[in-house]
């Protein structure tokens, strides 16, 4: 028998596990299917990917309940230099020039997504490493069978399944890519 949820998240990158972390606590039941294995605990000797997360998506975090989590190893965005390569123009913006403390903070992205995984691991069902080989819209809602051929229900599916969107494709949804 299958196991049956309110809402599956397709995809454990940060848009999935933004949104699971904003479910947390809520009358439903959420679930989420990740392709990939957890994310390892971030090697600090290593150097990641740098994101920069502006002041509204630092408030997005301390709002979901996972900013306490990542403070430590985000450093705070105090000045931007703008210049282009073989231009003598250039701009610099520094936060105290507008009484403001930084403009937002720089982090690791794997920090990032460990600390979304970690603050979400223990509120919902995660299935990692978990290929969908099927999805068929039901009475119900949707039905899943994995790659193993385990079922999986859910009422609603939020596909956050990246650029190349199994659940995307699946239902025909087309896509424009644009490259310039």
């Amino acid at each position: 028998q299958s196991a049956v949820v309110d809402i599956l998240i397709v995809g454990g990158g940060l848009v999935g596990l933004s949104l699971a972390a904003a479910l947390r606590g809520s009358p439903l039941s959420v679930a989420l299917v990740d392709a990939q294995a957890p994310p390892p605990k971030p090697d600090k000797s290593l150097k990641a990917r740098a994101l920069v997360l502006n002041a509204g998506s630092v408030n997005y975090l301390k709002k979901l309940g996972v900013w306490s989590a990542l403070a430590a190893d985000a450093t705070p965005l105090c000045a931007v230099h703008l210049s282009k390569q073989g231009c003598l123009a250039r701009t610099r913006f520094r936060a105290s020039d507008y009484d403001l403390d930084h403009f937002g903070h720089v982090i690791a992205a794997d920090h990032l997504l460990y600390g979304m995984h970690h603050a979400v691991q223990d509120t919902l069902k995660i299935y990692h490493e978990r290929k969908i080989t099927s999805l068929q819209r039901s009475t119900e809602g949707w039905d899943l069978v994995f790659e193993d051929a385990s079922t999986l229900q859910a009422k609603l599916i939020v596909a956050a399944d990246g650029v190349d969107s199994f659940v995307r494709a699946s239902q025909g949804i087309a896509v424009e890519v644009i490259t310039d």
